[in-house]
């Protein structure tokens, strides 16, 4: 985890992108593009869990094809470290159960809000920013 003081800007929680981008400032629309199936989706929860539990600031996360529990879901996978499948399929082993469980409250925790509305506009998600 880059530790380095940014002048006002956000880190990605990813040190080399950190480093070429030099920082993401506040209220910068990011767009991250890329073929189906390429992780675009995991990339950003990714960005969004180090911007919530790390830097503790408020992330909005809205996406018109997943739900509010298929992205919690993900994002307890992510941050418990826990392949997704095990999470989805409730078929955890023993030592994952604490994991899902400390992740589940983590994110319980962080200032996240979902925006699930397959119907969002730009206008919807800057209301709801």
């Amino acid at each position: 985890h880059n530790n380095t003081p940014f002048d006002g800007g956000i880190r990605t929680g990813f040190v080399e992108l950190d480093n070429k981008l030099g920082e993401v400032g506040k209220g910068d629309l990011v767009i991250i593009g890329a073929r189906p199936s390429m992780g675009k989706t995991t990339l950003a929860q990714n960005f969004a869990a180090d911007m919530m539990i790390n830097q503790n600031l408020p992330v909005l996360f809205v996406s018109i094809e997943m739900s509010g529990k298929q992205i919690a879901q993900r994002m307890i996978s992510g941050i418990g470290q826990i392949e997704l499948r095990k999470v989805l399929s409730g078929k955890a082993q023993i030592e994952d159960c604490g994991k899902i469980n400390t992740a589940a409250m983590i994110l319980e925790k962080a200032p996240l809000m979902i925006d699930d509305n397959a119907r969002s506009t730009t206008s919807t998600i800057r209301r709801s920013a």
